[in-house]
């Protein structure tokens, strides 16, 4: 008896994270790789699953701060792919060498605008995973 309790058990833990494991899926970006190294302009390329009702925003998190800048939103296509140019701090050296993260979330909980500024990841109904990138 406790045999089947626990087999259950471990069947309904798997199906949860399963699920928790797709619902993250549904936002990624594709490129450019993590690692990359990349301009103090570069372009950003995702998809999103349900194009139709998304509303996309890329943000960026220079590292050695604790700041997290909004960049312009994206146009999204009805196949969910995206893309948009986003900054990596000014033309110039002085960021050369920083590393940035960089995330999508669609439906943000708040209303954004591009150049907001926040000290923490905005909240969104889905998010993408975190690439890092270095500037050139």
């Amino acid at each position: 008896m406790i045999k089947k309790i626990i087999i259950i058990l471990a069947i309904a833990v798997v199906s949860v994270l399963a699920g928790h494991a797709t619902s993250m899926a549904e936002l990624v970006i594709t490129a450019p790789e993590d690692g990359s190294h990349v301009s103090w302009r570069a372009t950003i390329e995702g998809k999103v699953v349900d194009s139709d009702n998304d509303e996309v925003w890329v943000v960026i998190h220079p590292t050695e701060v604790s700041q997290y800048w909004v960049q312009p939103r994206p146009s999204v296509k009805k196949d969910g792919s995206w893309r948009v140019v986003v900054y990596f701090g000014e033309s110039g050296s002085r960021y050369s060498g920083m590393r940035f993260e960089v995330r999508a979330i669609a439906n943000p909980k708040r209303r954004l605008k591009d150049g907001d500024r926040f000290s923490f990841w905005p909240e969104a109904a889905e998010r993408s995973q975190v690439i890092e990138v270095i500037r050139r």
